[in-house]
C-alpha cells in the first residue's frame, strides 16, 4: 500500500473512524453540501445512522455546517458540506500506486467486482470494502466538479486539466502527496495553511515526477513509446495558458533547481571520495 505517515501525528479519535461515517463523508463528496434528510433519503440509510455520523464526522472537522435554512416545519435545517481535512482522508486511504478505474477497469470488468465495491454506498460494509471502492470506483471528476470552492488552484482548475488531458495525472499527484500533507498538517495545524501547502505539494511533485521518476524511453531500433517525453508535455500543459498556475510555476522552480544542485553537489562529493581512493599513489 505504500508510505503512510506514523499514525502518532494524527488525533486518538481519527485511528479508528467507523464505516457509517466513511460513508457519509463519501456521500458528501458526490453529492455536495447536503442535509441529513437528503442523505437519509437519497441513499435510503437509517436516520439514527446519518445523523450520529454527521455528528462524529463534524466534530473532528471532516465536514462543517455550510448553510443554515428554515425548514418546512419552521425549524433550522443544517447543510452541510465537505471541508478540505476530510476530502485527503479521502485520498489518504487510496494506495500511491493507485491509477484510477477509468484507465484499468472497463464497464465489463466492473461488473465483475464483489457487490460491496461498487458505486452502491450501501454496500460499503467494512473497511476493506471503503478501500476497494476508493480504488476501483471513486469519482475524482465527480468529486472535482462539485468541490470548485475547496481548492481553486487545482479544482477551480479543472476544465483547464480535462481539455488538456492532464486531469488524470493532477489526481495522482493528489493521491500521492495526501499523506504527507496530512502529516504536515497535524503535526504543525497552527502555523499551516492547509489549501496552500496541499496546492503546492501538488504542484511540485508533479513537476518533479517529471524530472525525476524513471520511464522508459524509445530504445534504437525499436517502435516503442517515449513515455519520458509524454510526462514532460503532460507536465507543460498543467502550466501552459493559466496566469495563475504559470505564476506558481515561477515559484516552485527555484526550490526545484536548489533541490536539483545540492543533489549535484552530494553527488560530486561522494564521486570525488570514492574515486580519490581508487587513484594509485605515485612513488
Amino acid at each position: 500500500m505504500g508510505y503512510r505517515p506514523s499514525f502518532e501525528v494524527f488525533p486518538e479519535e481519527l485511528r479508528r473512524v467507523p464505516i457509517p461515517e466513511w460513508r457519509i463523508l463519501l456521500v458528501l463528496a458526490y453529492d455536495g453540501p447536503s442535509t441529513m434528510y437528503q442523505i437519509k433519503k437519497k441513499y435510503r440509510f437509517r436516520y439514527p445512522s446519518v445523523h450520529r455520523a454527521t455528528k462524529k464526522l463534524e466534530e473532528i472537522k471532516w465536514i462543517k455546517v455550510v448553510e443554515r435554512k428554515r425548514g418546512q416545519k419552521g425549524g433550522i435545517t443544517k447543510v452541510y458540506g465537505l471541508t478540505l481535512v476530510g476530502l485527503l482522508h479521502l485520498l489518504y486511504r487510496i494506495p500511491k500506486w493507485f491509477r484510477p478505474s477509468e484507465i484499468h477497469a472497463t464497464e465489463k470488468d466492473k461488473r465483475l467486482l464483489p457487490e460491496e465495491v461498487k458505486t452502491d454506498l450501501r454496500k460499503l460494509r467494512t473497511q476493506q470494502d471503503i478501500a476497494f471502492h476508493l480504488v476501483y470506483c471513486f469519482k475524482f471528476d465527480e468529486v472535482a466538479e462539485k468541490h470548485r470552492g475547496l481548492l481553486p488552484l487545482i479544482y477551480g482548475k479543472w476544465n483547464h486539466f480535462k481539455k488538456n488531458h492532464v486531469a488524470i495525472d493532477v489526481f495522482s499527484s493528489m493521491v500521492k502527496v495526501a499523506h504527507v500533507t496530512l502529516a504536515d498538517y497535524y503535526s504543525h495545524r497552527k502555523r499551516v495553511s492547509l489549501p496552500k501547502l496541499f496546492a503546492h505539494k501538488v504542484y511540485y511533485n508533479l513537476l518533479k515526477e517529471s524530472m525525476f521518476e524513471r520511464y522508459p524511453r524509445k530504445r534504437k531500433g525499436y517502435e516503442s513509446f517515449d513515455y519520458h517525453e509524454m510526462v514532460q508535455q503532460k507536465a507543460i500543459a498543467v502550466f501552459q495558458n493559466d496566469p495563475q498556475l504559470t505564476a506558481l510555476f515561477k515559484k516552485i522552480c527555484p526550490i526545484l533547481e536548489k533541490e536539483i544542485a545540492s543533489l549535484s553537489k552530494s553527488i560530486r562529493k561522494i564521486k570525488t571520495a570514492l574515486l580519490s581512493q581508487n587513484t594509485p599513489k605515485k612513488s
